[in-house]
């Protein structure tokens, strides 16, 4: 599958494409908009990182989705064509800016998931990385979509073997950071951590933990 194309432009088919090939899905009805596209990642994809939901409203918002451990939140704003989404921390937060598209964010999550081992059958996470190390591991990958705001800015990355994310830690920990990176195959992950002089604190490659 072309994963760059589906990501440089998601569409709500695009993006259900996506998950179904990460996650062994058959192929089905198609869907032609993103709010079937939201419903049918509900049905199938059994997320661990993120909870979607049925939309429900919030504010002037709709709540459709929360972080695992209930620590933060994302809405969508009907209103807009391109359902501009919007999170924050706690109920009684303002909403921030979050992804300038819900389709967008959706996608986002599929990588997130699959990249931090959800669903790729070979990957790899670290913490405590430096960010010179981080572009080291990733040179093969092409960064994608928009970052995220939460919990700091998170990166996303690409190739059509590979997905992977970068998340900076809080700025006590200075240029240090987490990097996690799920593969199709076996073979392009050795040649990523062989790149990197990182120690990687887990480890899976073709289904069996290393580490």
């Amino acid at each position: 599958m072309n994963f760059l194309s589906s990501l440089h432009s998601p569409t709500a088919s695009s993006l259900v494409d996506l998950a179904r090939f990460w996650w062994r899905q058959p192929g089905g009805s198609s869907v032609t908009s993103t709010e079937q596209a939201m419903e049918w990642l509900i049905a199938h994809i059994p997320f661990r990182q993120h909870q979607l939901c049925k939309p429900a409203v919030a504010d002037d918002l709709l709540e459709f989705c929360s972080e695992h451990q209930g620590t933060y939140t994302w809405a969508f704003d009907p209103m807009t064509p391109s359902r501009t989404v919007y999170g924050r921390a706690r109920p009684d937060s303002d909403w921030g800016l979050e992804t300038s598209a819900l389709d967008v964010f959706l996608a986002q999550i599929v990588v997130f998931e699959a990249a931090v081992g959800c669903a790729a059958p070979t990957s790899a996470f670290a913490s405590c990385i430096h960010w010179r190390d981080i572009l080291q591991a990733l040179s093969g990958l092409e960064r994608v979509l928009e970052h995220w705001t939460w919990p700091t800015e998170t990166r996303f990355y690409a190739s059509n073997t590979a997905l992977a994310f970068s998340t900076c830690e809080p700025e006590s920990w200075g240029d240090l950071a987490v990097v996690s990176v799920g593969a199709e195959l076996p073979t392009p992950l050795p040649s990523v951590i062989e790149r990197t002089q990182a120690c990687w604190t887990s480890l899976t490659i073709d289904g069996v933990c290393k580490r």
